[in-house]
């Protein structure tokens, strides 16, 4: 966009900071702030190879490659970017905290062998009332850096059960258990497949969707988030 019809737009619909509301100036670009940039908990690198989020999917999966973008934290500023994604109607900051996480991990070997990126769906009844799938933007914004395609017709969520959110910890693995498919296995044999998330929790979601993908032919299944709950996700164990 010409500069000065960015900042005719810019002030009539002033862009603000999605942490502390302030109104972004043209320089600043995208969702936050310089200053709340500064602050943000990004996880740096978002990818190690053999790091403590990658093990933990270790003899459960195909495992590949695992990466996340920053530490979440329940009322804090990662709060807020996932929250204005999934029910803010902004679709937009998925696109673009996922491209900023795939210009990262380009740099890296972790997309080396993937061959499609697949979101983690929803059922057609809440992509319906939310209007969007926010695991889907953040796969275009990878996509966009990557160079890969987003495919959503490799894995369908097949049962409406109560949302991970509202369910602890300990029933998470229960509540997702069985309830993905893959409707066209052919298209998945021997497929390196690239799975993405909002948000990594206690992993049952993208542990229920793996499995789906593996038990149709997956080759082997790699993990991209924004946001993880273990604060040292990228750390490695001790042998």
């Amino acid at each position: 966009m010409p500069s000065l019809l960015r900042s005719l737009f810019d002030f009539f619909v002033p862009r603000t900071c999605l942490v502390c509301g302030r109104r972004l100036t043209e320089g600043e670009t995208g969702c936050l702030c310089t200053a709340c940039l500064m602050d943000f908990p990004f996880v740096r690198p978002p990818y190690v190879a053999g790091s403590r989020t990658e093990r933990r999917f270790w003899g459960i999966l195909p495992m590949g490659r695992a990466a996340t973008f920053f530490c979440y934290q329940s009322h804090t500023a990662s709060t807020r970017v996932i929250l204005a994604l999934k029910y803010g109607r902004q679709p937009h900051i998925g696109r673009h905290f996922g491209f900023l996480l795939g210009q990262q991990l380009a740099t890296t070997d972790f997309f080396d062998g993937v061959d499609c990126i697949v979101p983690v769906p929803l059922t057609r009844w809440r992509q319906f009332r939310r209007g969007y799938n926010q695991s889907e933007h953040i796969a275009r914004g990878l996509a966009q850096a990557a160079r890969l395609p987003v495919r959503t017709d490799l894995l369908r969520r097949k049962k409406n059960r109560r949302s991970q959110t509202r369910v602890g910890s300990h029933m998470r693995a229960s509540n997702v258990e069985g309830i993905f498919c893959v409707p066209h296995p052919e298209r998945v044999a021997g497929l390196h497949v690239l799975l993405v998330d909002d948000v990594l929790t206690t992993g049952a979601t993208l542990t229920s969707c793996g499995k789906a993908l593996a038990a149709a032919g997956a080759a082997k299944v790699s993990i991209a988030t924004l946001g993880c709950t273990d604060h040292y996700p990228n750390l490695i164990p001790n042998p």
